[in-house]
């Protein structure tokens, strides 16, 4: 299997019906891949805490706010969530384990239910 980002760039819109990515550490050069495949693909980017305290995503995150950019001009429908601007703070870069990952579950299963590809709230696993 092929793993270049190019690849998926090219192949992403025939395949899925939305891209999430929690706190990406890069994406596509705009200036080598065309967004335009992707336009009727949804984005949803969910940041976290802490990002301007690392070299590393002070380095990243501009390629991915690039990236998030083109996609917009593409016609891309594209979602930017910073959580702390949401009041969700305290998280790390595994946002999944983090103690407040039910309130980011229910972000991300909220912005799939908008985009009509999640589940209904009733129809949500429940722990028993």
């Amino acid at each position: 299997m092929n793993s270049e980002p190019p690849a998926l760039v090219d192949e992403i819109g025939s395949f899925h019906s939305a891209v999430i990515s929690l706190e990406p550490s890069g994406a596509p050069d705009p200036t080598e891949r065309d967004p335009r495949p992707l336009e009727n693909v949804p984005h949803l980017f969910v940041w976290g805490d802490y990002l301007d305290q690392h070299t590393f995503w002070v380095h990243s995150r501009p390629a991915v706010e690039r990236w998030r950019d083109a996609l917009s001009n593409a016609g891309c429908d594209v979602t930017w969530i910073e959580l702390p601007a949401l009041g969700i703070h305290g998280t790390s870069h595994a946002l999944m384990a983090d103690d407040n990952s039910d309130a980011i579950a229910a972000l991300v299963l909220d912005w799939l239910q908008k985009h009509g590809l999640g589940l209904n709230k009733s129809e949500r696993h429940r722990e028993p």
